[in-house]
């Protein structure tokens, strides 16, 4: 792990999907977080691994169901090495941060820490807040896409989120998408986009999960749509797709997105938002090329990363989130990112690229409220 801020995840192996969807959503923030399952590699000396991770985190995540406290293993040893740790912090620095997975009884004076509830519909804005306040207690600037997360505002009439989930003989099965209460036609038409690409995930993993057919095997899948940013009616949404199939090597893992720029634009490709300009393209892609090679990477692996974005085209920088202070690019797509470097986010401010937007996508998004300024 490199010398910056990262969380630590400890959880009990019965709550491996919840988990997973903590670890899918830190990164997804722009956050590195150590976990077992995606940072430990074959032939790693795994407890020192973890107890290196555990000297130097920033953050301790703990999942909390009666198995955290219930059953023996690594986990016992984990909750009282980070408390230990907590005690000899100078006071006003957090270091644990219970998350309920389901009610529960805290143990080892655990009770004492502000909780998160992992089914509350604000989890996400209340696990960015907890991020956020650890980096700045730390004297670390926290990542745009994090900050925006902490403080990001919905439509005014409310979210709710749609959780479902089937267990049977092929494994495990978990959807879960974001639905607005308002009753106007653009928000249903949100709707409908968020349930279709969530269901759509969750039906075609069903159906190869099946075809897959080793019953009794490992095999899950978990996906999920939740929103990044709402501000009026620009609308920008993240989707998380994880799925494994018993016997395969390793799982796979995506963060694709969704921008809808109120019902006069619709769903907006990158592209669109700069006319097609091949110059535009050419310095997102040399900006995003020069943050990933600040980044601590083999140098072997230079050369790769600047073919994949420089000849990928607009497909490279497909996948974007929007907020009033610019684009968080999400390169994880059919791009070799998850597995070889994890999930990299990298945030483009629109004060480098403004002279390259339609005068459409400016207009728009004046009027939702970002400061003309900087557009």
């Amino acid at each position: 792990m490199p010398n910056e801020f990262f969380a630590f995840l400890a959880y009990p192996r019965e709550r491996f999907e919840l988990t997973q969807s903590i670890y899918n959503l830190v990164t997804a923030l722009g956050v590195n977080c150590w976990w077992d399952k995606e940072s430990l590699h074959g032939g790693d000396a795994w407890d020192d691994r973890r107890s290196q991770a555990l000297k130097s985190c920033n953050l301790f995540l703990l999942v909390c169901a009666p198995e955290t406290f219930n059953r023996q293993g690594v986990i016992q040893r984990e909750i009282r090495e980070a408390l230990q740790r907590s005690k000899d912090l100078p006071d006003g620095r957090n270091l644990i941060v219970p998350i309920i997975a389901e009610e529960v009884i805290l143990k080892y004076d655990l009770d004492k820490f502000h909780w998160l509830e992992s089914k509350s519909e604000s989890f996400t804005r209340d696990l960015a807040k907890s991020l956020v306040n650890a980096f700045h207690q730390q004297g670390i600037s926290p990542p745009e896409s994090l900050e925006v997360a902490a403080t990001s505002s919905t439509s005014e009439e409310g979210v709710h989120t749609v959780v479902k989930e089937e267990n049977d003989e092929f494994g495990d099965k978990y959807v879960s998408y974001i639905q607005y209460s308002s009753k106007e036609e653009f928000w249903s038409f949100v709707n409908s986009l968020a349930e279709f690409h969530a269901l759509q995930q969750f039906y075609f993993f069903s159906q190869s999960q099946k075809n897959w057919a080793k019953r009794g095997s490992s095999s899950y899948g978990q996906f999920e749509v939740r929103e990044y940013h709402t501000v009026g009616t620009l609308v920008s949404l993240t989707l998380l797709a994880s799925d494994y199939y018993a016997g395969t090597i390793h799982p796979n893992h995506s963060v694709r997105t969704l921008n809808i720029l109120g019902p006069e634009n619709g769903i907006l490709a990158i592209e669109e938002l700069f006319d097609n300009s091949e110059d535009a393209r050419s310095a997102l892609a040399d900006y995003i090329t020069l943050d990933l090679k600040a980044r601590e990477f083999e140098p072997s692996d230079q050369g790769w990363i600047e073919q994949l974005i420089k000849d990928g085209g607009w497909d490279a920088l497909r996948q974007y989130n929007l907020n009033e202070r610019g684009i968080i690019f999400s390169l994880s797509v059919a791009s070799g990112f998850p597995h070889v470097f994890g999930v990299q986010e990298v945030y483009a401010p629109w004060e480098g690229f403004r002279k390259y937007l339609t005068e459409t996508a400016r207009s728009f998004l004046v009027s939702v409220g970002m400061p003309a300024e900087s557009l």
